[in-house]
């Protein structure tokens, strides 16, 4: 029961935890409430990884090892960049670490897919709750014109929110839903929309017609498609009459300065190809830097001194950001276990189909996007949709 009360606490009280994050920075706080209580969190979780998978236990102490060591080494003398390299290479950690506990407990029979789906479910909505109702009382903190509640991490939360409508979203294409499945996939789609991002708002297009088409082709439900389409286009007029009105306005005129400088695909992923373009200048220009990375301060240096408009030290996307700043057997390493739940993924009308289709829309942002494996907040859910996606519909015997 320690193991199964201690992922459930943790997944439950990760909203709050971000939270009081955000609502330190409203009110003109220091944004250190995650990062104090997440240290004793991390230290815990490697505790209970050392009882119940030793293997798993050695690996997180091995990468601790390998990351203080690299960043002491390419950090050089300042103090400064050392403490900045251990706190981006213990976001990492924290989420290895979790994603490696929940694989242990599942495979010891501590928790099943159902249970992760269960609290995963009901976290996400939480997240959306507290962002309705900062927007409702005018609490909470402003990213390009809308109100992201009090949570600070813009392109984490996104993620999760997609997420969090693809799961709550499905109960209401395919199977026999109750007024809970319904409220709650309605408050995940207006949480999402109220971010006024480009990523949330194709993010929900793309999960409502995924599901309308495979319904539509499996059941020969053309009234599936239709609806759906006709939902989507009543969304996209939501949206436009939202950005034209004063409240969307500081919105439409950001896109509109952006895609004034930009071409379209630079626009649409938000100068990213940038951003790679200059770290893999810096990144192959060493065979050590290949192997090895560069470690995120340097790295940071080297991008922002070849590019100062730059809103971030490396390619702000996930694995790729794994090769720069660790090198490319660690990205190598992370990208072959990323993929594996989706390799043997199938078009098909069946649960676990769709929990491997939630699994493929979260991986696409944490690629395209970044910040999801990087993040306590995104990436605890990163490792409940990548347990379910790997393992749901397999028998493990409960204990």
């Amino acid at each position: 029961m320690l193991y199964y009360n201690a992922i459930k606490i943790l997944i439950y009280a990760t909203p709050f935890i971000d939270s009081f994050n955000g609502l330190a920075m409203s009110v003109g706080g220091a944004v250190i409430f995650g990062q104090i209580i997440r240290v004793p969190i991390i230290v815990g979780m490697i505790l209970l990884l050392g009882k119940i998978n030793f293997r798993y236990f050695m690996i997180s102490l091995f990468a601790l090892a390998v990351f203080l060591t690299k960043d002491v080494v390419f950090s050089g003398v300042f103090v400064s960049d050392v403490v900045t390299s251990i706190t981006i290479d213990f976001r990492y950690l924290y989420v290895l670490v979790f994603c490696q506990l929940l694989i242990s407990c599942y495979k010891k029979g501590i928790i099943s897919t159902d249970d992760l789906l269960v609290w995963g479910k009901k976290a996400v909505l939480i997240f959306a709750v507290i962002i309705i109702l900062s927007k409702i009382s005018g609490v909470g903190l402003n990213y390009a014109g809308a109100n992201k509640g009090l949570f600070i991490e813009v392109n984490a939360l996104t993620a999760l929110l997609v997420w969090g409508v693809s799961i709550w979203l499905y109960p209401l294409y395919f199977t026999k839903f109750t007024r809970l499945d319904l409220c709650g996939g309605v408050l995940m789609v207006l949480a999402t929309g109220s971010q006024a991002t480009k990523t949330g708002l194709l993010g929900v297009c793309t999960v409502m017609l995924y599901y309308g088409v495979v319904k539509a082709v499996k059941r020969k439900n053309a009234r599936a498609l239709i609806s759906t389409l006709i939902l989507v286009i009543v969304g996209c007029f939501g949206v436009y009459f939202y950005l034209a009105s004063e409240l969307g306005a500081t919105v439409l005129s950001r896109w509109q300065y952006f895609m004034a400088r930009m071409d379209f695909f630079t626009f649409l992923v938000s100068g990213r190809n940038i951003a790679l373009q200059v770290a893999f200048s810096e990144w192959s220009s060493d065979i050590l830097y290949i192997l090895c990375g560069f470690g995120y301060s340097i790295g940071a240096k080297l991008t922002f001194g070849h590019n100062p408009t730059l809103s971030y030290g490396g390619p702000e996307m996930d694995l790729l950001d794994i090769g720069f700043f660790y090198g490319i057997i660690a990205m190598c390493v992370v990208t072959y276990y990323t993929v594996k739940p989706i390799v043997h993924y199938t078009f098909a009308e069946t649960e676990r189909s769709c929990i491997v289709f939630s699994y493929i829309l979260l991986w696409g942002i944490m690629f395209l996007g970044g910040h999801v494996l990087g993040s306590p907040m995104a990436g605890i859910f990163y490792a409940v949709a990548y347990v379910m996606a790997m393992y749901r519909g397999k028998t493990v015997f409960r204990k």
